[in-house]
């Protein structure tokens, strides 16, 4: 594996299952650790990125009758590493563009998601038998919120975060 390049993947019209942009401590996730996993159908891909190195999951079927369906973890960081910059997440709303940070980006944990455009770049380590692994991580991502019936009304109203008269 080393040596090899890899590209980074873009998802376009993403769905993504297992958010924890927040990054809150649970059975599966350590405090601190922002995350989610997204969903491939296409079969080729996913062979194609376990090939490369990639860690794709199959999940078992959801509800009696479906099909199982396979996804890959995407660890979301702010910090930067050595010639990786942070991730850059965009939040879009009915009037409104938004670059989300630390603080803010756990909102994607409880808004409906309308659509979700993304790169995801690997980076590679090493275990402790010197195996080669990838890791998922975000790049980039713009997410469209679904707008409820009244965004559209109160639109006007809207005010940068930073003129709202409350803490």
């Amino acid at each position: 594996m080393k040596g090899k390049f890899v590209a980074p993947i873009n998802f376009e019209n993403a769905r993504i299952t297992f958010k924890n942009f927040e990054g809150r401590e649970g059975r599966f996730n350590r405090n601190g650790e922002r995350n989610f996993a997204v969903i491939i159908d296409d079969p080729d891909l996913a062979n194609k990125l376990r090939d490369d190195g990639w860690n794709v999951r199959i999940k078992e079927a959801r509800e009696e009758g479906d099909r199982p369906f396979m996804t890959l973890q995407v660890a979301v960081s702010f910090r930067s590493f050595p010639n990786i910059p942070p991730a850059e997440v965009y939040l879009y709303t009915n009037k409104a563009r938004r670059k989300l940070n630390e603080e803010t980006v756990g909102n994607l944990d409880f808004i409906e998601i309308q659509n979700i455009d993304m790169t995801i770049r690997p980076r590679f380590w090493e275990d402790d038998n010197g195996e080669t692994h990838i890791k998922a991580y975000l790049k980039e991502m713009h997410v469209t919120q679904a707008s409820s019936p009244w965004e559209e009304k109160y639109a006007e109203y809207e005010a940068p975060v930073e003129q709202l008269p409350f803490d």
